[in-house]
C-alpha cells in the first residue's frame, strides 16, 4: 500500500473510533433533548390507565397498594416499574 492509502485508512479507523465513542456517551442517539417534559413516573401511567377506563378501579388500587409498597410511598422517583 502506498502513502495515500495508509492515510486513508487511518482516518477511516478515527472516524469509526470517534463515532463509537460519540455512540456510547448518547451524543448520536435520540437522547432526552432540551424542552422536553420530564418521564412520567409509573404512578402517573396507572391514573392516566385508570382515568381511561383501560383498567378496572380495583385493579388500580392493587396496583397502587404494589408501588406504594415498592418505593414506600415515593412516587415522584421516575423510576419504571412493571405494573
Amino acid at each position: 500500500m502506498g502513502g495515500f492509502e495508509m492515510g486513508f485508512m487511518w482516518i477511516i479507523l478515527i472516524i469509526i473510533i470517534v463515532a463509537a465513542v460519540l455512540l456510547t456517551k448518547g451524543y448520536l442517539s435520540p437522547a432526552k433533548k432540551e424542552g422536553e417534559p420530564p418521564r412520567e413516573s409509573a404512578l402517573d401511567l396507572l391514573k392516566k390507565r385508570y382515568a381511561r377506563g383501560e383498567i378496572s378501579k380495583q385493579e388500580f388500587e392493587e396496583r397502587k397498594k404494589k408501588f406504594n409498597l415498592a418505593h414506600g410511598g415515593n412516587h415522584g422517583t421516575g423510576k419504571k416499574i412493571c405494573l
